[in-house]
Parts: C-alpha cells; structure tokens; sequence
C-alpha cells in the first residue's frame, strides 16, 4: 500500500517586513502549536524558547514571542533573526525568520504522527499567507540586481539600434543630393553646367565647407530610454528586505511598507509619463 509522504520543512523567500502586531498573531499560532504538541507528547522534559538574535551577536530570550515583546531589552535592541523552538523528549518543531540576503522562512519538524505535523504546517501556513511578501516584491528583492544589469545591455544594444543621427560629412552630402535632384529636375544646361560639375566635386571627395552649419538632432525615444533606466534602476537597486519590526527597526516596518507601495505606482506612472505622447497616438489616433 503506497503510503503519502509530506513534507517536513518549508522554506519561503522574503522579504518579510513584519510589524508588532504581525508577531503577535504568529505568537497566537505558536502557543496554539505548543500546546497541542505537549498535550500530545507530556513529558517534563518538554520545552520552548524564543530567542531574538542581532548582527552583533546579541540575544533576548524567552518561552514566548509575548515575552520578547515585553522584555525590557527590547527597545534597544536591533534585532536580525528570530528563532523558535518548541521540544519534546524525541521530537521538535523549528520555526526560524533571517535576514541573510533578503530574508527567509523555515520551519522543520520531525513528528511521526502526521496529524500533528499537517496541523503544524496548515496553522504556519495561515499565517504566511496572510503576511508573506506579494510575487513582486519577492521578484524585486531577488533579481533587481540582475534585472538592472539586464536592461543596461539591452538598452545599450537599443542604443545602438534606434541611433538614427548623422555625422556632419553625411548631412552636407544629403544638401548636396538635394542640389543636385533640383538641377536634375530643370535639367542641365550649359548655363548649370559649371554648377552640376562643383556639385559632383564636392560629393565626390568629401568635401564639408568650413562655413556649413550642422545642428545635431538628438534621438529623443533613446533619451527618454536611457532616463527611465537611470530612475528605475535607482529605485530597483533601494530593494527592501526581512525587517523584524522590533526595537530599533519598527521604524524600518513603516519606511519598508510605504517605499514599497510607493515603488507601486512610481515605476508604471513614470513610465506612462515619459511615454503619453506615444501612446495616445497610437491607442487613441483618430479620437
């Protein structure tokens, strides 16, 4: 009889940008998870702790998230890594949240009975759901770097592509054929001959008189291109990351949280802005 294997550890990618009533309900869920753990596996070898962990090597602990959130250390402190272990005499469940990079979940338990293992992981499950990251700022904190380095090729090679300017030999020769499709058009004579002859010369060899004035035209879609891509990247490049909104960071929760709705808006306007002409002329020409 096949028997439904389930998996026992879960790894989800931040950032996780959690203020303190987000770590409230998750201390809800784990004192939930306790305490069917240990009214299923009493022992008095049974145990948990909470620990909160800074850059610096720092720690506050606790049995319970409520506890780190009174604890008179808190304000102080800056915290980088919560980690939450709830033992028995042979099982245990882990609960980890990092800010290495930008940030991780974990969470690995090795009970046999799946019923409390299921029942771990749809309670963890509820509350990811309702505080995970959304798709694209997991996108925008993974790959801003390389979408950058990216798009910095691409419009290189676009660059390139689009560049319709002309030098100032190119420009003199275009009023040169011009000259010459209006002797054409009279035809020639022996009074336009001497003429029709100094036009060949100067086509011919190259010729660009010191007194022919050239205004350069600049390709304004690459300028605009290359303006997006410099706003964008900067705001790409000011990716967010895990932030445990405790102490010192409940500021970060708050600045995290509004660059990112910010960014929300700011890059589709922006480009919307740089683009409007296009755009109308080409949706809505006839209107």
């Amino acid at each position: 009889m096949a028997e439904l294997i389930y998996p026992r550890e879960t790894e989800i990618r931040g950032p996780w940008i959690l203020n303190e009533l987000q770590l409230e309900k998750l201390h809800e869920i784990i004192e939930e998870i306790k305490t069917n753990i240990f009214v299923k596996y009493p022992s008095n070898e049974n145990h948990s702790k909470v620990i909160l962990k800074s850059k610096r090597g720092k720690i506050i602990e606790d049995y319970s998230i409520i506890g780190i959130l009174k604890d008179n250390k808190i304000d102080d402190f800056l915290p980088s890594e919560l980690l939450i272990e709830i033992k028995t005499e042979e099982y245990e469940f882990k609960f980890e949240i990092t800010s290495d990079d930008i940030g991780w979940l974990y969470t690995t338990d090795n009970f046999e009975d799946l019923k409390i293992s299921t029942d771990i992981k749809h309670k963890i499950k509820t509350w990811t759901r309702e505080n995970k990251p959304k798709w694209i700022v997991q996108k925008w904190a993974q790959f801003g770097i390389q979408s950058v380095i990216i798009s910095f090729f691409v419009l290189m090679f676009l660059t390139v592509f689009l560049d319709d300017s002309i030098t100032r030999l190119e420009a003199y020769k275009l009023e040169l054929v011009k000259e010459t499709h209006n002797l054409l058009d009279i035809g020639i004579t022996n009074d336009n001959l001497p003429k029709s002859i100094e036009l060949l010369l100067k086509y011919q060899s190259s010729y660009v008189p010191t007194s022919f004035v050239f205004e350069e035209v600049s390709n304004k879609i690459i300028g605009k291109l290359w303006l997006i891509f410099l706003i964008c990247s900067v705001i790409i490049l000011l990716r967010p990351k895990t932030v445990i909104g405790l102490g010192k960071k409940k500021k970060w929760v708050w600045i995290y949280k509004g660059w990112i709705h910010l960014v929300t808006f700011a890059i589709p306007l922006t480009i919307i802005g740089f683009f409007k002409d296009y755009i109308r002329d080409y949706f809505f020409v006839g209107f």
